[in-house]
């Protein structure tokens, strides 16, 4: 499964996604649920320094960090 599907799988999984596939707003709580979501999915951890809510506007955009993250996991 690549990024996209296991963020867009993880955020289904919460009920976070609209009748069009697109990621609701998220508040703080649902922000938290996602995040230990993916993390799960993608077995990554996800440092504080990222929670910020523009990284959470969109599947593309959480999927993204995510992208970024297995990178420099992959490098390290």
């Amino acid at each position: 499964m690549d990024h996209h599907a296991q963020v867009t799988e993880a955020a289904r999984s919460l009920g976070l996604l609209d009748a069009d596939g697109k990621l609701v707003r998220l508040d703080s709580l649902m922000m938290v649920d996602l995040v230990i979501a993916i993390e799960d999915f993608t077995g990554l951890a996800i440092p504080a320094d990222v929670l910020r809510e523009e990284t959470f506007q969109s599947i593309e955009s959480v999927t993204a960090m995510v992208i970024t993250l297995a990178a420099e996991k992959a490098s390290a």
